[in-house]
């Protein structure tokens, strides 16, 4: 009985304890983050195409209650993305001045502080120490293609890491829990991770790929003598991300993709779901060549509707 009163509180103080550590690390991603992206929070502006937020006819309260008239939900939806659908209907549905979208950047600006949190307890697992698992996440967190999610206010950019991120935590207690007997556990902690990474997929599946930003980390900064278990789980995340992301891919091509040739002619070519090879490789062509090269440009940011007509 004594046994099982200190081991109860063994446990207790780990929880209370992990607790502490991951709410000061988000709190300290979030003071960073936020003094990264103080201009962005504080003064009101669009980007080049966040005005279709405001261009609903004036006088009609239901034109903005509906998903239906926001154009990047349904092709969102058509694209396999109904989480990051659900993220632009939340900004279009609550943005009617440019002031408010300074909330709603707030607001992704904490769920990306969450996911910088949680990639850094991922490095910490890794074997790195506090400081500086905080550190290389918000390394990772505060370079441009991640600000853009703050810039375009876009709930998408930050879920998805940060579901990944989640994911591979919970497969890594899974195999835990399995290497202690715990089989049970170790099953309902599986399901939780391809749940997760599901998410991270049905969100934004380029972002899901932190999942496996997580398995080059632990590979970086395990010892040198354990190569032949990391081997293994090289092997266990490889196959787990395999076959959780075949599973997207039947949901998305088969359930959300359309499948008339009017809604298909709808969806610009370059972001139509194809598995041929030379398709794969015209995409990354196009992205060389034709994007990189004017994405600068693109980013037109005002402060304000005079300076846009300007």
């Amino acid at each position: 009985m004594q046994n099982d009163v200190v081991s109860y509180w063994q446990g207790t103080s780990h929880t209370d304890s992990w607790i502490r550590l991951n709410t000061i690390s988000f709190l300290t991603c979030l003071f960073v983050l936020a003094a990264v992206f103080l201009s962005e929070l504080i003064i009101p502006y669009a980007s080049h195409d966040q005005y279709r937020h405001f261009a609903e006819p004036r006088g009609n309260l239901a034109y903005k209650q509906s998903c239906s008239n926001e154009p990047y939900h349904r092709l969102q939806m058509m694209l396999g993305r109904p989480i990051a659908a659900v993220g632009e209907c939340i900004v279009f549905e609550n943005a009617n001045s440019l002031s408010d979208l300074n909330a709603l950047r707030f607001a992704v600006l904490i769920v990306l502080a969450l996911a910088a949190a949680s990639f850094a307890a991922v490095l910490r697992n890794c074997g790195l120490g506090g400081i500086a698992s905080a550190s290389l996440s918000l390394a990772i967190f505060t370079l441009p293609p991640i600000q853009v999610g703050v810039l375009m206010t876009s709930f998408a950019l930050a879920f998805a890491p940060l579901s990944a991120s989640l994911s591979h935590l919970a497969l890594q207690r899974a195999h835990d829990r399995y290497s202690r007997g715990s089989r049970g556990a170790a099953i309902a902690s599986a399901i939780l991770a391809a749940v997760l990474l599901m998410a991270s997929l049905l969100t934004y599946p380029f972002l899901a790929l932190f999942f496996l930003c997580a398995t080059m980390a632990r590979l970086l900064f395990a010892a040198a003598g354990a190569w032949r278990h990391q081997a293994l789980l090289l092997v266990r995340d490889g196959l787990f991300f395999a076959l959780v992301a075949g599973l997207y891919w039947c949901v998305a091509k088969l359930t959300l993709f359309p499948h008339d040739a009017a809604s298909i002619a709808s969806v610009p070519v370059a972001y139509r779901a194809s598995l041929s090879l030379s398709g794969a490789v015209a995409k990354l062509g196009s992205f060389s060549t034709d994007i990189l090269g004017r994405v600068l440009a693109l980013w037109f940011l005002y402060p304000s509707r005079v300076l846009s007509g300007a």
